[in-house]
Parts: structure tokens; C-alpha cells; sequence
């Protein structure tokens, strides 16, 4: 029989009956909430495909898994698998240009990628859905015949590198790594699978290898039709989407290897072992790996997955709930780490405390004892706990809202690669059949002989062990063989009785949903209500400026796919405790409630040291509710507690049957923190000892010094991007000075400190809830009485710390969210950060060119200018000019201010070239601007309106698109279709004259701040070493443009750069200039700005730290409440 009617035939006698959470559909699987078409077939030369019909769709999606990865990667040529990856994307026979593909597809509002796993190579994209058969056509012949040009691996060689060293400063490659490299050496695990320069090319060329070659040849052997599976979503019907199928692939042959067996041990002779590692960031962990039995034949009872949810339980009871207690640990996560066809892996992984980190042989033996607990139950009386998983499964499955094409067709194709057709769709999601002798397999597996752990810290002791470095990282390790007291620990012989007498499998899960009935009188999973399509549908078309007419337009001759514009919520209260918005879901059908809650409290951040008591507060919080909230999760619901500088968030969403008992226990503990804190008398605070226990405030503390230690070794484009945050963010306070306030009162308390934070966090509760107000959004399946009483229960805390009447202006409805900071026009701003990880030989740069405030004019053309942007950067700068693997430009949107931003990464060029080649780049796509066919740009633009045309694809999307309008206080629900139209009317010669205007270099009217992270150097030595030095840089980069083919820009004007003072003198005298006439910005339209605006005789660059640009430049003022009174005056317009 063959392994797809042994599944059938299972599946058929399942122990659990999922059929309520599935319709068939021409005999695959799908999500009964799925109105979509599906079909599957096997193709003569063994290809198989699966499609997806959606005629609502605006953008179509594909993508290829190929079984062959990094495991058959020539031992001689480490890396080919992801080698091969990167150059099929460079040409091919019937299109054989390097970026014939990319530009394509960019101008079809496309993008594309892929990944190379241990034993699959993904190939996936997304294009506007009418040029889906086209883009097949190009794609396709990635695995007939691919090129690999000389040239384009020469130069993909250096991004591959690039990506190497972008992976050298990150802790879970490095760890990975060492876990690779101290495997079975006979296994293809103990490999290095990204490659770099050194194994793709200086080895193997000195050995006398051609490389190219091997790729061709590691091509012609792996990619055969029979190890690939394909997976298409369209607006096509499925005859149609198949046939193209069957056209385009068709050509790709079925004379390769058949697929390699890699043994079923990667740990064989490497078990019973205890590793230290010393990691580059400042964490703790402990890790406990086991090889077990392979598990992708088992999808439909899933038994590592029951393991994975007792072992990674955080209830009580569970293996977490007990080291927390012991305050030995903070987190836990456990599951398969490697998944495969031969074999699999399990990993335990727990993040300690300083004390835990001195018991990692307790910590270990707690984890085995859980383990015995669970075989000595026995594999039938834990039946009732799959049954319970096997629940949430299907209600999860049965009402998923729908996930982006690209992500959706590339777990389609991935999956399909081990699954049968019939269950392609609905995989691991519906655990069905009860297997007691494979879960008891996988238990059976967890024992100490067998198991291989990994302590990771930077503390004396550890770092003290380490006395190898693994030859790809340099990661500093040690190795030794479990002592016999150590396994005795684990085995539980080394005393008698339980050690760890509160560990006990979990209670049954209290917030499991059963009641699914729609509030709306929509039957559950029905996704649209078509009797108001159907009566609209006879109503004549009206003009698209308003939301209803929208609406209509979305409605009529669309099937029943998705809402393609937001709904507008109603105001069910505006008083002085805040407001309540809320919204009955009409349309998706799903039993589900999404509640969002900004707190406006002035205490928040008024300084940094608020900002960060009103950041731990939410955390410790949150750490405190972990047992309670770990069910709820399970159960498919979710809360979280954040912060902004407006205030605390709190957001709750999933099934509604329990969403409003989960969203009172987490008030609740809000309005006990509120009442128990005294603003004079932090004693009065300690007398409350169930509200904020000091374990979890402790907890939290340390955990938040890890993080603002950690953030400096961030990878330095991501560290650029928190910087540029900060700096353009009203009311925003750096993490360094948090930093330090935190490591003070952690100096000042000494081992008090977790009872003294909790102190005066509770007191800061108090003055939080004291003069605060709530927005409050109820959004999906809730009654207006479930509203309003989900309101009451978060207004408790208000009324709990006794809240004052607020002020006047604190009844108002302005933006929650900052206002940006804007360099006045006319100014190049920079700041400079020194890269503070040794580590790190890379240098980065994040521009930020403003076009203006957030208006619908503004989003338009950033929109276009970004989205034309996009591929030409990524030519010129990764491809062409290889300045390293992280390149982007495209259109960003900073609190209420939108732009133009160009973000590099490289280990080739330090961070001034980087700003002088972004300059030039930049003078580049002028010219490509200038010389581009209305043609092409009209054929962006209508990708562009395709993109914010696509429909809404659930009530959590749709929710979250709400409550952006009702939080930031700009209630423009028609946003989308308001753009479409702006977006739609915007011709070449006005993105032109835009560009020139704002963007270009040297423009009049040009708003730059350059954040420059460069290692070594600070932003007080940056002045004086921006003379000299800076033109030898900007020499050198210009040489490497001109050798890359970049267009070179004009002689440069005289530049004067500024510093401290005088640049903070410089930008106060221009943003004051600046902001006259701006009350009047929320109706700024860029294009009605004279054009003739001279250019300035010289640039002046302010380099200045981000203090100092907050202080001299000027915000851009919130919408605030002209917005909602106008909003407030539609509405009412509208009911009469």
C-alpha cells in the first residue's frame, strides 16, 4: 500500500472527527471558513501541483520546493545548495538578462525570494494577479535551464559572503553552527550550509575545481521534476491556473538523482554531552537536544507535537511554573528543531536567571522528571490532553482567516513536498488519530544517555570551559562527557522521591471555546452577508468618494472573498472616562473578537525614567499572568500589555466565546496594581503581596537590562533603524538613558531591589490611573452589550485608583500615537553611532529623505516614488556594485510623517562611502526617472493601486486597519480607497518634479537625516573626520560605482558640515523659517508647492546627536480633533 492510502485509510478511521472544520473540495482538505476553488494533479514527467482559485485576488502567488538543500551539498564545495539558490534568479535561456526577472517584476508590482533549507530549496513570488501567466512563462525557466553566468556569480559571490558576515555577529547562526559542526562528522548535518567566499571559491578554486560547473551539474542532478512540487494561487478558474501549470513546467526533465537518504542519527557517537558556549549577547540558556524517531509520516497524530505541548507548558504544574519558582528561569520553548524525511530533532530550550545558570544540573533534572511523569502515566491516560490539542486544532483550522498569497502558496508547496494531495492544505493543523505507540516512541527517546546540552553565558565560569573555537564562527566552546553524578541526577538515582514534588501533568484548559454563534445572524464560516451584495447589486454605481459607494463598487459582481474596504466602527461612548468604538462583524463570519485599548495617561513618558517604569509595569504584568494566560494561548486567545509615550496598550483577540473572561482577569490585575500603589507612600505598596509579585519584577528588571545591553549588538542596520526611531519621534527616551536609570536603582537597592521596583511600580500604576482616559475598539463577533461591558472591565483600573475628572484638553481626541520630528527643507541632517559590538566589522547607513506630513497626497507619491525605487537599488547597489546582502529602498512611514528611506549594509565599505554611494544612487534613478516610457510607469502605478485594492482577509486584518485610524485620531476608514484614487490620478511628469523637488540630491526642498553607524567612531570626532577622510571615502566609492556601471552625479556644490552648536543654531533658524503657515498641513498637497524654489549656493550638513535634532527641529502637528469632528459630522449625516 502505497504511504498516501495508508493515510487516506487512516484518516478515514480517524479517532477524532474533524469534519466540522473541513469541506472537500475535488479531494483536498481545505478550511470550511474557505470559499476558494482547489485542484491537484500529478504531472506526466512526476511534477506535483496544487492551485488555488481566488477571482478576488489582486495579487497572484507562486512558489517551487525543490527536495534537495544544504545536506546534498558537495563536501568539496560547502554552500552549493545555497549557492545555486541565489544565481537561478540571474537569467535563463528564453530570458537570459541578470535582472530581466527583477526588473519585470518589478514593474508588475512583484517581488520574489527564496530560502535553502536542509533538505528543500524554496522558490517563491507574488505579481499583480493579471500578469500571473507571464510572470510562469519568465519563472519557469529557473528550473529548465538556468544560465549562471560567470560574471553574475562573481559578483553574487560577494552577497553570499555578505550574508556570511551579516550571520557572524548573530548568536542562533553561531549556535546552530557549533550544533552542525559537533554532530555525527559521517552525517550531512556536521556541514557548513550558507557557504562564503572562502568554501565557494578560494578553497575549491586552488583545489582546481570549476565551480560553475559543479553548479551546473548540482542543477542538472537535483532539479528533476519528480523532487518538485509547485503551488499557484490566482483569479483564474482552476482548469485554467492548471493548464498554465501544465505548460510552463512541462519542460523541466525527470532524469536526476532520486532523492538522497541521510541516515537517521545526526547525534550517533555524540550524546551524553555537555557543551558550553560563550554567546556575544548578554543571555543565559540551557538546551537540551535528543534525535528522535522521524515524524513527517506522522501528521495526522502528531506525536512530538503532544510532547512539545507538555514539555513547553508554562501552567502549573509545568516544567516552567517550577524553575520560575526556584528563580532559576524566565522562559521555556520546546518543539522539533529539525523535521526531515530520515530524521528529526527535539530541542528544550530555557532562558536562566544568574541563579538558575548556577543549577543547570537541577534545571536538567527537573525537565527529565517531567519527562518520567509523562511515561509513567502512560501514553492512554494522556489521550484526554490530544484530544484537547486535537480540539484547538480544528477550531483553529475550521475559522483561519486568510494569510498573504506569498506566504500561503510557499507553506502550500513545502508541505506538499512529503504530504499526499488530499491533505496539501489543512497538514499538521487537524490532528485526527490517537497513536500511543508513536508518542511512546518520542518519550522513549528523552533520556540522559541520549541527550546533548548546551549552556550558553558569558559568565567566568563558563567562559572558563571553552577552550576550542568552531572553525566556521570562531564561537568559543567546550566539550566533556556527562559525569556519572550528573546522570544519576537525571535518571532520578541520585536520592530518593521526587526532587520536584509540584511538577504534574496540566488540568483540563478552561478557555477551550464552544459556543461559535454569530452575533451579525450570519451562519458561522460564512464569509460574506450577500443579501446586502445582492440588494446593492441592483443599485445604480455612485461616485467613489465615499466609503458606502466604495463599498457598492467592492461588492457588486465580487464573490463572496473578503471586504475590499474598511469598516467604519461606531461611537457607542465619548465621556470623560474616554471612548468606545465598536463594530459588529457583518462580513468574515468568524466567531472571533479583536479588543484594542489605548490608555491616555500624561505620567507615561514624561521622562525617561516614567517610560520605563510604565514599560516594566506592563511587563512584570504580563510575567505575573504567564500561568493564567499560557491556557488561553493554547486555546487560540491572546492578550498583550504595551507601551507607548501616550500610555499602556492592552489588546485581547481570538475565539469571543472567552475573549471577555480573558480580558477581565488582565483588568483586573491592572485595577489591583492601580489600587494597591500610593503616590506618598511606597510601603503602603509592599502591604499588597498577590498584585505584582517581587519574583516577576525581579525577573523583568534583569530581563530588561539584557535587552538595552543587547540592542548594541544588534546587526547594525537593524540597530540604525531603533536609532532613526528614536530620533524621529516626539516624546520617544533612548534606550541608553532607561539604561542607566535602571542599572542605578539596581546599584542603589542592591538585593532589595526586586521588592523596592515593585514599590515604585505600584506607585506609578497609581499615577497612571489617576488621570487617565481609555479608547477603547470591539471589533468583530461582540453584541453592543458585550461592548459595553468589555468597556466597563477596562475602565476598572481608572475607577479602582480613583481616577480625577481630567482637564478640558484631556477630553479631546488627538493622536495616540508621536508626532514626527521634521529636518526643515533645504537640510542634510546626520547623526553618527559608533558600532559598539567588536564583533561587527560591517558599516550601515539609513536614509530618510521626508516628503512631508501623512496626507493622502503624500502617501500616493511615496508609494510610487518608493515602489519604483525599489528594484533599481537593489540592482545597482546589491547586484551591480556587491556593497553587501542587506539593500533596500522604498517608502517608510515615521509616527505621522511620510518619505522616501534607502537602508545598506556592508563589510566591503565603511559607512561614509555607503553615504556617498546612496547620494549617487539616488542621482542614478533621477536619470532613470527622466528617461522612463509612460508605458512602464503606468504599468507601476496600476501594480501599486492592485496592492491597496486587495480585500481585507479577516476580522483580525481588519481590526488592526481600524484601529490604526481610531488610535492616531485620523478616522480616514476609506484611506485605501482615498489612495487608490490619488495613487490612480498621478502622472510620470508629476513624480518628476517631485523627486527633483524633494528627494534628489541638492534639491531645494530635500529633508535628509542620515543615520550613519560606523564603527570606532563618535559623533564628537565625526566633524573633524569629515574632511580628509570623507573625500577619500566618497573617491573611493565613486571608483567603485563607475567600475559597477552607476551613473555618476554632477560635480558636488560646496558642503559645509556643522557640528554641535552651530548645527543646532543651523536647524532652529530653518525650522522656524519652516513651520510658518503649517496649521494648515493635514490639507498639504506636495504637488501644489511652487516648483520654483531655487536650490541653496551650498549644503550644509548638520551632524549632530539625536538630542539635539529633537531640540532644533520642529514637529509636525497631529491631525488631532479637527479629524474625529469631522468624522463625527459624516456619521451623522450618514443616519440622517
Amino acid at each position: 500500500m502505497s504511504d498516501a492510502a495508508a493515510a487516506e485509510r487512516m484518516a478515514e478511521a480517524a479517532d477524532f472527527d474533524v469534519s466540522s472544520a473541513i469541506r472537500m473540495v475535488r479531494g483536498i482538505e481545505v478550511s470550511a471558513n474557505d470559499e476558494r476553488d482547489y485542484a491537484f494533479e500529478k504531472l506526466p514527467n512526476g511534477m506535483r501541483i496544487i492551485v488555488v482559485s481566488d477571482p478576488s485576488a489582486e495579487q497572484a502567488a507562486a512558489s517551487a520546493a525543490v527536495q534537495v538543500g544544504s545536506l546534498a551539498d558537495y563536501r568539496d564545495l560547502a554552500g552549493t545548495a545555497h549557492a545555486l539558490e541565489h544565481l537561478c534568479f540571474m537569467g535563463s535561456d528564453k530570458f537570459p538578462g541578470e535582472e530581466e526577472w527583477a526588473s519585470w517584476l518589478a514593474d508588475n508590482g512583484g517581488m520574489s525570494n527564496a530560502y535553502t533549507a536542509s533538505t528543500q530549496t524554496n522558490y517563491h513570488y507574488q505579481v499583480r494577479a493579471t500578469s500571473l501567466r507571464a510572470s510562469l512563462e519568465r519563472w519557469s525557466r529557473f528550473f529548465v535551464a538556468p544560465l549562471l553566468h560567470e560574471g553574475a556569480w562573481a559578483r553574487e559571490l560577494k552577497n553570499i559572503d555578505s550574508e556570511h558576515s551579516k550571520n557572524i555577529s548573530n548568536d542562533m547562526w553561531r549556535e546552530m553552527q557549533l550544533d552542525r559542526s559537533t554532530s555525527d562528522p559521517e552525517h550531512a548535518v556536521c556541514a557548513f550550509a550558507t557557504g562564503n567566499k572562502a568554501t565557494l571559491h578560494d578553497i575549491p578554486v586552488a583545489a582546481g575545481v570549476d565551480v560553475r560547473a559543479k553548479l551546473l551539474e548540482f542543477h542538472r542532478r537535483h532539479y528533476t521534476s519528480s523532487r518538485m512540487t509547485v503551488a499557484l494561487l490566482g483569479k483564474e478558474d482552476v482548469d485554467t491556473l492548471m493548464a498554465w501549470a501544465r505548460e510552463f513546467f512541462a519542460d523541466v526533465r525527470d532524469e536526476g538523482d532520486a532523492q538522497p537518504v541521510y541516515g537517521s542519527d545526526p547525534y550517533k557517537g555524540r550524546t551524553g554531552l555537555v557543551q558550553t558556549m560563550v554567546p556575544l549577547k548578554e543571555t543565559r540558556t540551557i538546551t537540551l537536544q535528543w534525535a528522535i524517531p522521524p515524524q513527517q509520516s506522522h501528521f495526522l497524530s502528531r506525536p512530538s507535537g503532544l510532547a512539545s505541548h507538555l514539555l513547553g507548558h508554562e501552567g502549573p504544574g509545568s516544567v516552567l511554573e517550577a524553575l520560575k519558582a526556584r528563580g532559576w528561569a524566565t522562559e521555556l520553548s520546546a518543539g522539533n528543531f529539525a523535521d526531515e524525511a530520515d530524521f528529526a530533532t527535539f530541542v528544550v530550550q530555557i532562558r536562566l536567571t544568574a541563579e538558575g545558570l548556577a543549577h543547570t544540573d537541577d534545571v536538567a533534572a527537573c525537565v527529565f522528571e517531567y519527562i518520567r511523569i509523562m511515561q509513567e502515566e502512560g501514553a492512554e491516560k494522556q489521550k484526554w490532553v490530544f484530544e484537547e490539542v486535537a480540539a484547538v486544532g480544528a477550531s483553529s483550522f475550521r475559522f483561519k482567516g486568510r494569510s498573504n498569497p506569498l506566504s500561503y502558496v510557499t507553506g502550500l508547496s513545502s508541505g506538499l513536498t512529503y504530504l499526499p494531495g488530499r491533505f496539501a492544505v489543512s497538514k499538521g493543523s487537524l490532528a485526527r488519530v490517537w497513536d500511543p505507540a508513536a508518542y511512546a516512541a518520542v518519550l522513549d527517546s528523552f533520556t540522559p544517555e541520549r541527550v546533548r546540552v548546551r549552556i550558553a553565558a558569558q559568565d567566568e565560569h563558563i567562559v572558563a570551559q571553552c577552550d576550542k573555537a568552531e572553525p566556521v564562527y570562531g564561537t568559543q566552546y567546550g566539550e566533556r562527557a556527562a559525569t556519572p553524578e550528573q546522570m544519576a541526577l537525571w535518571k532520578g538515582e541520585a536520592g530518593t522521591g521526587r526532587a520536584f514534588p509540584d511538577l504534574a501533568l496540566p488540568e483540563p484548559n478552561p478557555f477551550l471555546a464552544t459556543d461559535f454563534d454569530l452575533r451579525s445572524g450570519l451562519e458561522p464560516g460564512r464569509t460574506v452577508d450577500t443579501r446586502l451584495r445582492a440588494e446593492r447589486e441592483a443599485e445604480p454605481a455612485a461616485d467613489l468618494g465615499t466609503a458606502d459607494s466604495i463599498l457598492l463598487e467592492a461588492a457588486r459582481g465580487q464573490p463572496a472573498c473578503g471586504r475590499r474596504v474598511m469598516p467604519s466602527p461606531t461611537l457607542l461612548d465619548d465621556s470623560s472616562e474616554g471612548q468606545l468604538f465598536w463594530r459588529c462583524d457583518d462580513w468574515f463570519g468568524e466567531p472571533k473578537t479583536v479588543v484594542q485599548v489605548q490608555y491616555k495617561q500624561p505620567c507615561a513618558s514624561a521622562s525617561a525614567e516614567q517610560s520605563l517604569l510604565t514599560s516594566l509595569l506592563g511587563l512584570a504584568l504580563t510575567d505575573d499572568l504567564g500561568s493564567m494566560s499560557y491556557a488561553a494561548s493554547v486555546a487560540g486567545l491572546h492578550y498583550g500589555i504595551g507601551d507607548t509615550t501616550s500610555g499602556l496598550t492592552l489588546a485581547v483577540s481570538g475565539f469571543s466565546h472567552k475573549a471577555g473572561v480573558l480580558l477581565s482577569r488582565v483588568t483586573d490585575a491592572l485595577a489591583a496594581a492601580a489600587a494597591a500603589g500610593s503616590d506618598s507612600d511606597p510601603a503602603a505598596a509592599a502591604a499588597a503581596p498577590t498584585v505584582l509579585s517581587e519574583q516577576a519584577v525581579g525577573r523583568q528588571s534583569r530581563r530588561r537590562t539584557e535587552t538595552y545591553v543587547n540592542n548594541d549588538l544588534s546587526p547594525l542596520y537593524h540597530l540604525g533603524m531603533i536609532e532613526a526611531g528614536y530620533a524621529c519621534s516626539d516624546g520617544q527616551h533612548h534606550y541608553k538613558a532607561k539604561l542607566e536609570i535602571l542599572r542605578a536603582w539596581q546599584a542603589e537597592d542592591g538585593d532589595d531591589h526586586p521588592r523596592l521596583l515593585r514599590a515604585r511600580l505600584l506607585a506609578h500604576a497609581r499615577s497612571l490611573f489617576r488621570t487617565c482616559s481609555a479608547r477603547i475598539l470591539v471589533f468583530g463577533n461582540a453584541s453592543e452589550a458585550e461592548a459595553r461591558e468589555m468597556a466597563d472591565a477596562v475602565r476598572s483600573p481608572l475607577r479602582a485608583a480613583k481616577a480625577e475628572p481630567p482637564s478640558p484638553s484631556d477630553l479631546a481626541l488627538p493622536a495616540m500615537s508621536p508626532r514626527c520630528i521634521l529636518p526643515p527643507a533645504g537640510t542634510n541632517a546626520r547623526i553618527v553611532v559608533p558600532c559598539r559590538n567588536p564583533n561587527d566589522s560591517n558599516g550601515a547607513i539609513n536614509v530618510r529623505l521626508f516628503l512631508g506630513p501623512d496626507t493622502v497626497a503624500t502617501s500616493a507619491l511615496t508609494a510610487i516614488i518608493g515602489g519604483l525605487a525599489a528594484q533599481p537599488a537593489f540592482t545597482q547597489l546589491r547586484t551591480k556594485e556587491a556593497l553587501g546582502y542587506i539593500v533596500f529602498a522604498g517608502s517608510f512611514r515615521e509616527a505621522n510623517a511620510v518619505g522616501l528611506r534607502v537602508i545598506v549594509q556592508s563589510a566591503s565599505m565603511s559607512a561614509r562611502q555607503l553615504e556617498d554611494r546612496c547620494e549617487s544612487f539616488l542621482w542614478g534613478f533621477r536619470a532613470t526617472l527622466a528617461s522612463m516610457t509612460e508605458e512602464r510607469f503606468v504599468e507601476n502605478r496600476d501594480a501599486a493601486v492592485a496592492k491597496r485594492r486587495e480585500a481585507l482577509s479577516s476580522v483580525t486584518s481588519a481590526a488592526s486597519k481600524v484601529w490604526f485610524e481610531v488610535s492616531d485620531g485620523t478616522m480616514r476608514f476609506s484611506r485605501a480607497a482615498e489612495e487608490v484614487r490619488a495613487i490612480s490620478k498621478l502622472t510620470l511628469a508629476q513624480v518628476r518634479e517631485v523627486f527633483d523637488r524633494a528627494f534628489a540630491p541638492g534639491a531645494p526642498q530635500r529633508r535628509r537625516l542620515a543615520i550613519i553607524m560606523t564603527e570606532g567612531e563618535s559623533s564628537a570626532d565625526a566633524g573633524a573626520a569629515a574632511g580628509d577622510e570623507g573625500a577619500d571615502d566618497a573617491a573611493a566609492g565613486a571608483e567603485a560605482g563607475a567600475e559597477a556601471g552607476a551613473e555618476a552625479p554632477p560635480p558636488a556644490p560646496e558642503c559645509t558640515t556643522l557640528t554641535g552648536a552651530a548645527a543646532v543654531e543651523h536647524l532652529t533658524a530653518a525650522s522656524e523659517a519652516d513651520i510658518t503657515g503649517w496649521p494648515s498641513v493635514s490639507s498639504l498637497d506636495p504637488l501644489a508647492v511652487d516648483a520654483d524654489v531655487p536650490a541653496p549656493p551650498a549644503i550644509v550638513v548638520a551632524e549632530l546627536d539625536p538630542a539635539m535634532l529633537k531640540a532644533a527641529c520642529g514637529r509636525v502637528p497631529a491631525v488631532g480633533q479637527a479629524a474625529f469632528a469631522a468624522w463625527q459630522a459624516e456619521q451623522a449625516a450618514a443616519k440622517a
